[in-house]
C-alpha cells in the first residue's frame, strides 16, 4: 500500500513536457510533415508554430540531454511504430548530451518496457527498473530535489508542440558536461546509424546547428566540425548557425540568450524566423 501511495504522490514531481513528448507519439493522432529532434538547444530554441507558417506542419520532439545514442534507440522503439510519418527529419547538431534511453522508462508502454528489460546486452536493466516506478526513481531526497529544481526552469505557459521556454539555471545546478573523445566517437557512430535508419524510411534529413554565444569547450567545437563532415559525406543540407555570418549580430545580442548555450524566449522567436526563411528554399511543398 505504501508503494502505491508514493508511486502516485511523487507523480507530481515529474517535469510535464517529458510526458507531453511521449503523449504526442502515443496519444496524439495528428501527422506532421517535419519532425525536429535534438537536445536542449532545440527544445528551447525551435518553435513549430513559427515554422508552420511555411505551410507545412512541424513538431519538436527534442529532449534535454538527448544525444544520438538516445535517438537511435528512441527512433527504432518509439518513432517507427507511432502514427507520425513525416517527409523531413530535422536533427539538431551536435547531438550531444548525457540522457540515456532508459531514463524515460516511466513513459514506455508496458510491453515495450518489458521487452527492453529482457535485452540486457542493449539496455541497463537497473536503470529501466529505477526509472519505471516513482517509488524507486525518487527514493531519496536528492533525486526529488533535482526534479523540484528542474520544474522551476521552464515556462510551461509558453509550450509549443514540444518547444518550451527555458528560464535559466541556478549557478549551483548546471546540467552541461563536456563529452570525452570516447563519447564523441560513440555519438558520431550512432548519428551515422540514425541517418541510415531514417533514410530507410524514405525521410529526408536536414541538420540544424543553432547559434550559441560561446563554444564552451574544445569538444563542442570538434563535434561541430565532425558533424559538418558527416553532412558533406552523406549529402545532407546543414544549416550551421555557429558558422553563419547571417546571425553575427544575433550572437552579440545578450537578450536573445538565457545562457551561453540556450536561446531565450525572444531569441527563440527571432531564430525560428531566420530558420523558417532558410528552410523555405529547400523544403518541397508538393509532397
Amino acid at each position: 500500500m505504501g508503494v502505491l501511495f508514493f508511486q502516485f504522490y511523487w507523480s507530481d514531481i515529474e517535469v510535464p513536457y517529458y510526458k507531453w513528448h511521449y503523449d504526442i507519439l502515443y496519444k496524439g493522432d495528428e501527422n506532421y510533415d517535419c519532425v525536429i529532434v535534438g537536445n536542449s538547444a532545440s527544445t528551447h530554441g525551435l518553435r513549430p508554430s513559427i515554422l508552420d507558417s511555411l505551410g507545412l506542419s512541424f513538431v519538436n520532439l527534442s529532449l534535454n540531454g538527448a544525444n544520438s545514442n538516445f535517438y537511435l534507440k528512441w527512433y527504432n522503439n518509439h518513432f517507427r511504430p507511432c502514427h507520425i510519418k513525416p517527409d523531413y527529419f530535422i536533427i539538431n547538431t551536435p547531438l550531444t548530451g548525457i540522457r540515456r534511453y532508459e531514463h524515460d522508462a516511466s513513459y514506455f508502454p508496458f510491453a515495450l518496457w518489458l521487452s527492453n528489460l529482457l535485452q540486457i546486452d542493449s539496455y541497463s536493466g537497473k536503470i529501466l527498473w529505477y526509472s519505471k516506478f516513482n517509488f524507486l526513481r525518487y527514493r531519496n531526497y536528492w533525486t526529488r530535489k533535482l526534479k523540484s529544481i528542474e520544474r522551476e526552469l521552464f515556462d510551461y505557459s509558453d509550450y509549443d508542440k514540444g518547444y518550451v521556454t527555458y528560464l535559466g539555471c541556478p549557478s549551483d545546478f548546471q546540467f552541461y558536461q563536456p563529452p570525452t573523445e570516447k563519447e564523441d566517437k560513440h555519438m558520431i557512430d550512432a548519428l551515422k546509424e540514425l541517418i541510415v535508419m531514417v533514410r530507410e524510411d524514405s525521410i529526408e534529413i536536414l541538420f540544424v546547428t543553432p547559434p550559441i554565444r560561446n563554444p564552451i569547450s574544445d569538444s563542442r567545437v570538434r563535434l561541430n566540425k565532425l558533424t559538418s563532415i558527416i553532412a558533406a559525406n552523406y549529402g545532407i543540407r546543414h544549416f550551421n548557425y555557429q558558422e553563419n555570418a547571417e546571425v553575427a549580430d544575433f550572437l552579440s545580442n545578450p537578450q536573445y540568450f538565457t545562457d551561453n548555450l540556450h536561446l531565450s524566449r525572444k531569441g527563440s522567436k527571432v531564430f525560428s524566423s531566420i530558420l523558417r526563411e532558410d528552410l523555405r528554399t529547400v523544403l518541397d511543398y508538393t509532397k
